[in-house]
């Protein structure tokens, strides 16, 4: 059974005249006639009754035939609609996945924004995970696009578009005698006791202020809490007498009561980039990834 058989049949039941249905369409009266035949061939019984010459009749049949044909035909118009809109990614779904701070970027949120409104049919599934989880979904292809913190190359597997480069800032209670200081070097908070995320929630963070320590002070700091989250973190800083690097994207949202300072000799930073499969070709993705790109004006790479 095809799909011209059945629009032919539904036209010729609309008018119940051959010639006139053949008109409609703009092919031989031969051609409607010849494919109806095979249709009803093909279903073992009469759809029309043609007793009449100057106008044909629909069986029983027919009837029956004509009322689960004209709802398959509107099926399958939906279905050449949506896989046409599917092709330009204006329906489907699209799972993005960033590490928390980066919610705190307003390019990041107008990029959210102008998908919603270029794509509002796409169902958007956002949520937090450390790079090293979004990483690796990627990876698995369990995820579209993830947006991460790294310092170092990344899998074959994994394309990636950089966003920015972001400093390291050291988040300070305003009552601790750090706040005071004109400048901060990495020998003046080696003694501190530090609040750190811990290095499976962000470990190309954690490596950096490692390296960072170790390269100028031989050793890390004493790492008094391990808290999974910046946002926790310049929450709890205020009721202690702890330091804690935090990204410098946070620094509009940190409390009053919280202090953010540059650490003027911790010259390294990382790179915040969006990540997906190279094997991912969905058309959403490449017009979210077209949007992250008109926002934050960079190049993509594999």
């Amino acid at each position: 059974m095809q799909g011209k058989q059945i629009k032919y049949f539904l036209e010729a039941a609309k008018f119940l005249h051959f010639s006139k249905a053949a008109n409609s369409l703009g092919i031989a009266q031969s051609a409607i006639s010849q494919q109806i035949m095979l249709l009803e061939n093909e279903l073992g019984c009469r759809l029309f009754d043609r007793s009449n010459k100057w106008k044909v009749s629909l069986t029983s049949a027919g009837k029956a035939f004509a009322e689960g044909a004209e709802k398959a035909q509107r099926e399958f118009d939906k279905a050449k609609r949506d896989a046409l809109r599917a092709s330009k990614g204006e329906i489907g779904s699209l799972s993005i996945f960033s590490i928390p701070s980066f919610f705190s970027s307003e390019k990041f949120l107008s990029a959210i924004r102008k998908t919603n409104k270029k794509m509002p049919k796409v169902f958007l599934e956002m949520r937090k995970h450390s790079s090293a989880n979004i990483l690796e979904r990627v990876g698995e292809q369990k995820l579209d696009v993830g947006i991460i913190r790294t310092i170092g190359e990344l899998p074959p597997s994994v394309c990636e578009m950089t966003l920015g480069m972001e400093d390291i800032m050291l988040a300070i209670p305003s009552k601790h005698s750090l706040a005071a200081k004109s400048r901060i070097k990495i020998k003046d908070i080696i003694n501190e006791k530090f609040i750190m995320v811990p290095f499976d929630e962000s470990p190309f963070f954690y490596r950096t202020i490692e390296r960072a320590f170790i390269e100028k002070c031989g050793s890390m700091p004493e790492i008094s809490h391990e808290i999974y989250n910046f946002d926790a973190i310049l929450k709890i800083i205020p009721e202690t007498n702890f330091v804690a690097p935090v990204p410098s994207l946070l620094k509009n949202s940190a409390p009053k009561n919280v202090v953010l300072k540059k650490i003027s000799d911790l010259e390294k930073t990382t790179r915040y980039t969006a990540v997906w499969h190279s094997e991912n070709k969905s058309e959403a993705l490449k017009m979210f990834l077209k949007i992250l790109k008109d926002e934050f004006s960079t190049k993509t790479s594999k």
